[in-house]
């Protein structure tokens, strides 16, 4: 039985977006650097956490998951600056590596 996801991207970047203008007015007028610096920030918090992992110093998953969840955030501004939107940018990619890779693999690309 299908069930109805906890979150959708588009409801992400929605409330993404209005959250971020409400509570970060300073940074409204960031620029694609601005969003790919902050971006590439909490990537580089994500691998040096899963390093520590990964060497039995084991932060343990939460804040694993709390960078990668700030990395989605920031690209997904990324997205909306550069006016386009994470979900349609990702299913894009993915059929692209799917059809180069010669598997049936497809996510439904809306305009």
């Amino acid at each position: 039985m299908p069930t109805t996801p906890l979150l959708t991207l588009r409801r992400f970047s929605a409330a993404n977006t209005t959250r971020h203008e409400e509570e970060y007015p300073e940074n409204v007028e960031w620029n694609e650097t601005d969003w790919a610096l902050t971006a590439a920030d909490s990537i580089g918090a994500l691998c040096r956490l899963v390093r520590e992992y990964t060497n039995d110093e084991n932060p343990g998953a939460g804040p694993i998951f709390d960078e990668i969840a700030d990395g989605v955030t920031a690209l997904d501004l990324l997205c909306t600056e550069l006016g386009g939107s994470l979900d349609q940018v990702i299913a894009r990619r993915f059929n692209f590596k799917s059809a180069e890779d010669d598997n049936s693999a497809r996510l439904t690309v809306r305009s």
